[in-house]
């Protein structure tokens, strides 16, 4: 069934091409609007989970955690986070992720990741079942994440604005 959803995912996110070097969208060149990050298990709900927007009631940068639960915590983030997130994508050229990862051999369990990057015009989406990017792709995904923990672990209870649940 995992496998299935994944594969999905993966379909889904292969009618948005990437960005090119020196072509395609301009996206390449902006930040981005939003960024979608989750590790999962077997479990219910993702190890981690990290989604950065801009809150329409007041522009505010929002960065919303979850952990090992469906509980999300929103914190107000930096207002140039976004801009940072999209020169970490350009530095490690994160516009050249695949659009799914997955090992030579079936795995029916493990752990499974996916990333997104919402533009303007145009989007990056990359996801894995067991299997993720080699060098440069991966640092530069686990950069913009350390960074987001980061926050999450040095913020002051005036920090938080907002709480939320991942249950649907």
């Amino acid at each position: 069934m995992k496998k299935i959803l994944l594969i999905s995912i993966a379909m889904f996110w292969s009618l948005f091409a990437g960005c090119q070097p020196n072509s395609g969208p301009k996206f390449c060149d902006s930040a981005p609007t939003e960024y979608n990050y989750q590790y999962s298990g077997t479990m219910a709900y993702p190890i981690v989970s990290y989604k950065v927007s801009i809150q329409e009631k007041d522009g505010t940068v929002a960065l919303s955690y979850s952990e090992d639960g469906p509980d999300v915590t929103i914190y107000r983030a930096p207002a140039d986070l976004l801009q940072k997130i999209g020169e970490k994508v350009r530095a490690h050229k994160l516009y050249k992720l695949k659009n799914h990862y997955e090992p030579s051999f079936e795995i029916l369990d493990g752990y499974g990741w996916s990333v997104g990057f919402i533009y303007e015009d145009g989007y990056i989406f990359s996801g894995g079942s067991n299997a993720w990017p080699d060098g440069k792709l991966w640092a530069g995904i686990t950069e913009i994440n350390g960074m987001l923990q980061a926050i999450v672990d040095n913020a002051a209870p005036e920090d938080i604005i907002g709480t939320g649940s991942l249950r649907q």
